[in-house]
């Protein structure tokens, strides 16, 4: 009869070499950070900046909200509101380089007029002679 050999020796060896393999592919990962094409970063801020700049459809002032990026505050409807959302996710996923917000001023309060979100007017008061 012959010896018979034990598997332990070969199981412990596969499984050393599995965990060596899983922490050499991690470390792979971690030091292979994908970033975001700079003019595809570009692209996405500007598609925000051209969404902002059309007008804002609304039927109540429930619809309006202030967008705050990408730049100061601004008024936008709810739909944009999710839309600009996606767009700067995709950029933060996309580790795109930001620059340093200006200071924004308090902006007045956005509501619905005449079917469009705005900011309201704050008028002056005038002294009366």
């Amino acid at each position: 009869m012959k010896p018979t050999r034990s598997r332990a020796p070969r199981v412990a060896a596969a499984a050393l070499l599995a965990i060596g393999s899983l922490f050499v592919l991690a470390a792979a990962a971690v030091g292979c950070e994908k970033k975001m094409d700079p003019a595809e970063c570009d692209k996405i801020k500007a598609e925000a900046f051209t969404l902002l700049g059309k007008g804002q459809p609304c039927g109540t002032d429930a619809d309006c909200k202030e967008a705050t990026w990408p730049q100061c505050r601004r008024p936008s409807n709810l739909k944009n509101i999710e839309a600009l959302a996606e767009m700067q996710k995709k950029r933060t996923d996309g580790k795109c380089e930001e620059k340093p917000a200006e200071e924004c001023k308090d902006s007045p309060e956005v509501y619905c007029k005449q079917g469009l979100c705005v900011n309201r007017e704050i008028g002056e008061v005038r002294d009366r002679e």
